[in-house]
């Protein structure tokens, strides 16, 4: 990092014979990932009263190691094994087909959820996201979805998504290229790094400039 960069983050500081200085505060401030506002973290009820109907005759009628077992094969796979749905339905003494239409309504409102809280996180192309969360980050993204699903809450896809945008550049260096950014900020490629022309600061780093608030992505 040049030294001019560094000094504009904070990290730097010079004293007064005009020396540079490493001010600790600043360095840990540069580390520290930005704050992003926490998704939704209480349980609310689906949007379509009839999905939560469905859901709370699922969690009312099979027991809680089998609503572990079929929502693992959800997100592992997107489907339950024959296996699975045949112990879900004789538990919940209804017919396969009963059961299989109530977990597609179920599925499609957590789908929904998902979807509208990475929206509201600033993502125009949710699915493009999840895309890159099962490849680059599949642990966390699994963690996600199984909070979604056993306690009803969002909140896991937040900092997914916050290391989505940190990353952009690497994974969607054209979209920072082509963004357009406010107060005459433009966006090249020098060598294998996207860098930042800030009027008044100099070339910055896109993931620099990230973390010291100097630009805001949305639509990510």
């Amino acid at each position: 990092m040049q030294v001019s960069t560094a000094e504009m983050l904070g990290m730097v500081s010079r004293d007064g014979q005009g020396r540079y200085t490493e001010v600790q505060a600043g360095i840990d401030a540069a580390k520290a990932a930005p704050e992003v506002e926490e998704a939704v973290d209480d349980a609310k009820p689906f949007a379509d009263p009839q999905a939560e109907a469905s859901f709370t005759s699922l969690v009312q009628g099979v027991s809680p190691g089998q609503q572990v077992t079929v929502m693992q094969e959800l997100i592992n796979s997107g489907e339950v094994s024959q296996n699975s749905l045949a112990r879900a339905s004789s538990e919940a003494q209804r017919e396969p087909s009963e059961v299989s239409a109530h977990l597609s309504q179920v599925m499609a409102s957590f789908r929904s959820e998902a979807v509208a809280v990475v929206t509201g996180l600033g993502s125009d192309d949710p699915e493009g996201f999840f895309d890159w969360a099962r490849e680059h980050q599949p642990r966390e993204f699994k963690r996600a979805m199984e909070t979604h699903g056993m306690e009803r809450s969002t909140k896991g896809y937040a900092p997914i998504h916050q290391e989505f945008i940190a990353t952009m550049a690497d994974h969607d260096p054209a979209s920072v290229l082509g963004a357009k950014f406010s107060s005459g900020i433009t966006a090249e490629r020098i060598g294998k790094q996207i860098v930042l022309n800030i009027p008044g600061k100099g070339q910055v780093s896109y993931g620099a400039a990230l973390r010291a608030g100097l630009i805001t992505v949305k639509g990510a």
